[in-house]
């Protein structure tokens, strides 16, 4: 039967400087030939993920948004399986709650391989630009008018960006306690902007990498490889993970191995060495 081993990227899987490992094929290679499924799971958009990381180190199925897309990788072809959408409920009801503090939402919209960013009119250049290059697959526009974006359209997730603080986030999930999922973390791209999204409660890395494992009749996530918050459920429900040294304190308290090194190239030695004992099998 086959095995599922899921991945994170920034932080986790790839080096410091968000590139990837030398040692990336070789670890994939190895963990292939255990009969592992690789995922990788990430924050990042498709478009971005493609681009940096896939062309150079490709996995079986890839997670991109934390959880809003699920996406099959044969051959190098990537196709979509699965989508999770907020309502256009929890869309205008974060929509106002923004506005009554002072934010102007983006809106990431888009069904298959159509996906668009949403920004408002009042966006600087600065942002225009910073938004675009974060994933050049993608059509940039701006919008007028918050309710006619919330009414036509599919969306994949409201956010925010910029100086967004970790209180507002605090307010923000909850704001969305039992309704939407929050993820707020710092663009990696461009140095002291932060990300706050709003996504489908069925977005969630655990959730659909779940899903994945199901389509090959395995039951359980074995092994989870992570080191933020967004990977907390995925770590805390795998039969054996890990996380490098730098990893969030929530992580370090729920993985079972807890490395003493870095992200990147030598974590991906010290999760091989920990793979060829049985310890990750108990």
């Amino acid at each position: 039967m086959s095995k599922i081993l899921v991945s994170d990227l920034d932080g986790t899987f790839l080096d410091h400087d968000s590139s990837v490992p030398e040692n990336a094929i070789k670890f994939l290679n190895f963990v292939r030939n255990m009969g592992f499924i690789v995922i990788f799971a990430t924050c990042r958009p498709i478009g971005d993920a493609q681009k940096n990381v896939i062309k150079y180190a490709c996995p079986d199925w890839l997670i991109c948004n934390d959880g809003a897309l699920g996406i099959e990788i044969n051959n190098g072809k990537l196709s979509i399986r699965i989508e999770n959408n907020i309502t256009s409920q929890i869309a205008s009801e974060n929509a106002s709650f923004f506005k009554s503090v002072g934010y102007d939402p983006l809106f990431f919209l888009g069904s298959n391989n159509d996906f668009e960013v949403l920004i408002p009119k009042s966006a600087t250049k600065l942002i225009e630009r910073e938004i675009r290059r974060s994933d050049e697959s993608r059509s940039v526009k701006r919008y007028a008018d918050v309710n006619h974006v919330i009414n036509e359209q599919s969306i994949r997730a409201i956010s925010l960006y910029g100086d967004i603080s970790e209180e507002f986030a605090v307010e923000a999930q909850n704001f969305n306690y039992g309704k939407a999922n929050v993820m707020h973390y710092q663009e990696t791209r461009f140095e002291g902007k932060m990300w706050l999204d709003v996504i489908s409660t069925d977005a969630d890395k655990y959730k659909v990498s779940l899903d994945i494992a199901n389509r090959f009749g395995v039951t359980c996530i074995d092994v989870a490889l992570g080191n933020g918050i967004n990977d907390l459920s995925l770590i805390s429900n795998a039969r054996w993970s890990a996380c490098p040294i730098s990893s969030a304190s929530q992580v370090k308290e729920n993985t079972t191995y807890k490395s003493n090194v870095k992200e990147g190239h030598m974590f991906l030695y010290d999760i091989i060495k920990q793979l060829e004992g049985d310890q990750w099998r108990v």
